[in-house]
């Protein structure tokens, strides 16, 4: 007997954890771990360059700007696996009291709205990130650091939080016109 199949043998709907399914759910565990590393790798660095001013009126080289391209890995890379997780900001008074089939109609609103917005910003980290490449654009310090890593991996965070929009989208849109049933965690509850 699977994890899908019951004690007859036959197949029913296991519940959807988005963040655990797919390549894509692999891939969002990635750039979340990416994250997390990078979380860790700039708190021992700033650490440091604390104990380094304190102690022995030292610094490190270029803090300021490799502090930041740690920053946008560690805020850009985990956007879409909070979008699996559906962990939306949401009016919660509204969502709460509205039945199932209206809150699946409001994820279908959720997702469009959220493509609508998130289509030009994607178009936008790629041309910024293009143009930093093109032009040699490069951090003002004594290492030179160039910009484009920064872009680049914004670009990557943020295409990947727009697949998952797609996904999400297609998925509720197929369960609100009943093609598919819903099966989602984050709707369901198990």
């Amino acid at each position: 007997m699977d994890p899908v199949t019951g004690t007859e043998g036959r197949a029913h709907d296991a519940p959807v954890d988005r963040t655990k399914k797919g390549l894509l759910g692999g891939l969002e565990y990635f750039l979340l771990t990416v994250a997390a590393i990078m979380i860790l790798v700039m708190s021992l660095y700033v650490a440091t360059g604390i104990v380094l001013r304190t102690f022995f009126q030292g610094k490190l080289i270029d803090e300021v700007a490799i502090i930041s391209e740690m920053m946008v890995a560690a805020i850009g890379l985990p956007f879409a696996f909070v979008a699996a997780d559906r962990g939306f900001v949401a009016v919660e008074i509204l969502t709460a009291r509205a039945g199932h089939k209206m809150r699946i109609w409001l994820d279908v609103l959720a997702s469009f709205v959220g493509l609508v917005a998130l289509v030009p910003i994607t178009i936008a980290a790629f041309n910024a990130g293009l143009k930093a490449w093109t032009g040699g654009s490069y951090h003002f310090g004594i290492l030179n650091l160039p910009e484009w890593p920064g872009y680049f991996v914004y670009f990557v965070g943020i295409t990947a939080f727009l697949l998952r929009l797609i996904d999400l989208l297609i998925h509720d849109l197929l369960c609100a016109l009943g093609v598919i049933e819903d099966n989602d965690f984050a709707r369901i509850g198990t």
